[in-house]
């Protein structure tokens, strides 16, 4: 399983939503933080915020992504589909 930080911007916006997505073969589900950031500030390298101004963001972004891996892990180890 794969999963990543993403800023999903509108065409001609400069501003994007953050959202965490995790991939599993054939599958992705989606958690949107509700966070609008500047697409200048975003490392799509990393899927964080980037200088120190965003700090309390990326604790965030990280926390996020490891509470949420987990119950989509429990349920991959008994084969259940991604809901």
């Amino acid at each position: 399983m794969k999963v990543k930080a993403r800023l999903l911007c509108r065409k001609g916006q400069q501003e994007g939503n953050i959202q965490i997505v995790a991939y599993y073969k054939d599958q992705q589900k989606e958690i949107s933080l509700g966070r609008k950031i500047d697409k200048a500030v975003w490392d799509n390298e990393r899927g964080i915020a980037k200088g120190p101004a965003y700090q309390m963001l990326n604790v965030q972004i990280r926390n996020v992504i490891r509470i949420s891996l987990r119950p989509l892990t429990d349920k991959l180890q008994i084969s259940q589909q991604l809901t």
